[in-house]
This record gives structure tokens, sequence and C-alpha cells, in this order.
């Protein structure tokens, strides 16, 4: 399948492997990372979840964390958040993205992602800092 991110690179002309399992291997972070020949550590998990305001929120991890509801919740400033179903889309308009990173492979793959985006995106060394930043962007577009 070609993606958007494979024209991408194609485009600059970037090396890159494209690399696949096996459609019977079992679903997580950890068997996929184990079929590709890499730690669980080395991944990431891109999940799209859901508020009861019908906004979608793309929350992405290391294959080898979990997202925290609680967090989630405060930042997203809804109590109502599931998982989306599995053919759900996300697209990013007038959309600000904030990254908590204490590493710099995170903070570099940050800025992969925003060659793919047309979105504010920042990455910060607090939560707090980064809820505030995410609620302004809010206001300015006039939600709470």
């Amino acid at each position: 399948m070609q993606l958007p991110a494979h024209d991408f690179l194609d485009r600059l002309g970037l090396p890159y492997r494209r690399m696949s399992f096996p459609p019977a291997t079992a679903k997580g972070a950890a068997n996929v990372a184990r079929a590709l020949g890499f730690r669980e550590r080395q991944m990431i998990k891109t999940l799209i979840f859901e508020t009861d305001r019908g906004e979608r929120l793309l929350v992405m991890v290391g294959g080898d964390q979990n997202v925290v509801s609680g967090l989630l919740k405060k930042a997203a400033g809804s109590r109502n958040i599931r998982l989306a179903s599995a053919d759900a889309r996300f697209s990013v308009r007038e959309t600000r993205i904030a990254i908590v990173a204490e590493d710099d492979w995170l903070a570099l793959l940050t800025w992969l992602e925003s060659l793919f985006l047309e979105a504010e995106i920042k990455v910060f060394d607090s939560e707090e800092e980064a809820l505030s930043w995410l609620k302004e962007g809010r206001n300015e577009r006039g939600n709470p």
C-alpha cells in the first residue's frame, strides 16, 4: 500500500525500508515489534480517541507505554472519552498538537510528523506547559 508518507519520502529522494508483518500476528505493539525484529520501546502506538462532543484526539505513545485516561480527559477538557472505532479517520484542521517528551528521539519524531501535517506542533518538557498551550489554542478558536 502506498501511503502519503511514502509519497513524501519518494519526492525528497530519502531512503527508507518498508516492512510488514504477518496478518496472523497478535495485536499489540510488543507482538508487532517482535515480528519486525525490534524492541517494543522502539515502536510508536498511534491511537484515535473520541470525546462526547465528537472531537477526535490523535495520541501517540511509545510502544511500551499506556495512555493515562485521567491525563487525556484533562487535556481534552472532556470526562467522556472512548477509543474510536477501527474505521475512524483523523483530519487536522486549525489544530495544535502538543507533545510532552523527555527524550530527543520523540522530539525528532515530532518534527518528522510536522512535515506531513498542517498543524502547529510544539514539544514541551511538562504536561502543565502543554495543557496551557492547548487551552490557549482552544480559546483562540472560541472553544471552551
